[in-house]
């Protein structure tokens, strides 16, 4: 990751002053949290960080290329436990390591995550995570430093707000995935755009390969899709469509409606609605044309603005 871990790993230096309610707990459905850290983790590959707060469990994350950034919230209510702790707090880890421990769970499983407090330096501060069912198992994990994180919202004015069930995204992502070819790519994010554009029917949606050779679209209408709409038509943003389709096959795991906030040359806000008033909502740059890109960032031209 570009840093010396040893340098970055938590380490708890005095065991003997730490009592059980001072430490840091988190416990919950296995396949639940599961999907829930699938959505958490849609966009981001290397670390994410968990904030645990006394109403609930709060990430606030941009992926590495600052591109995208997630807003999760889960209430309290919908864990098993949720312990804030004296020594730590903020949960900073290797995204590839909770998928490697919740690849496979059962019904009914439990996962438990927890500061070691081992007896050596180098066990004491890492994460524990448990996983109990029909068999115990027992992982320690890396905990990095946290990080201070932008944790506020970008100010933006939005021209459009719809709400508008996800099967018709669902779609037009698949559509375009299956048009351009293979699996979309993160590491060249602008292999092929998604554009989505207000009209008095809806929203159209609008997918094409760099290089102009293919393109497609849908219509999203007011009479089948879209239950709500306020704002104005004739605004349009263009985003990746690797991105796109990481985030809308993450929110149709757990809800069938979302609701879509835009405006032209803004970045594009969609926000699922969880039980007990929980949240998850993705922040995605828009594609700015070159000429554009001027009177927008009042600068040289660029590819992408920063959902920041």
């Amino acid at each position: 990751m570009g840093m010396d871990e040893s340098k970055r790993d938590i380490r708890v230096e005095d065991t003997r002053l730490v009592t059980e309610s001072d430490v840091t707990k988190i416990s919950a459905d296995a396949e639940w949290f599961r999907d829930c850290f699938k959505l958490a983790s849609a966009l981001i590959l290397t670390e994410v960080q968990f904030d645990i707060e006394d109403d609930g469990l709060h990430m606030k994350q941009m992926e590495e290329s600052h591109i995208a950034r997630t807003d999760l919230f889960l209430p309290k209510v919908l864990f098993k436990e949720l312990k804030k702790g004296k020594i730590i707090s903020t949960l900073r880890f290797d995204v590839r390591d909770i998928n490697a421990i919740l690849s496979k769970v059962s019904k009914g499983d439990v996962v438990t995550f927890s500061i070691s407090e081992g007896v050596s330096e180098r066990e004491r501060g890492r994460l524990v995570v448990e996983l109990k069912g029909r068999r115990i198992n027992t992982y320690r994990i890396t905990l990095f430093e946290a990080e201070e994180l932008n944790k506020r919202d970008p100010r933006v004015v939005f021209s459009v707000r719809v709400k508008t069930n996800i099967d018709g995204i669902v779609e037009a992502v698949d559509k375009a995935k299956a048009l351009l070819g293979g699996k979309a790519n993160r590491k060249d994010a602008w292999t092929g755009t998604f554009t989505l554009e207000s009209n008095p029917m809806g929203i159209a949606m609008k997918f094409a390969g760099d290089d102009g050779m293919k393109s497609g679209s849908m219509q999203l209408t007011n009479a089948w899709d879209i239950m709500q709409f306020e704002g104005k038509t004739g605004q349009q943003v263009i985003v990746a469509q690797a991105y796109i389709e990481a985030i809308i096959k993450a929110i149709a795991r757990v809800t069938n409606m979302v609701t879509i906030e835009m405006a032209t040359f803004i970045p594009l806000h969609i926000i699922a609605e969880l039980p007990f008033k929980g949240s998850l909502s993705f922040w995605l740059a828009p594609r700015v044309p070159d000429e554009e890109a001027d009177k927008v960032r009042g600068r040289a031209p660029e590819k992408e603005v920063s959902a920041r």
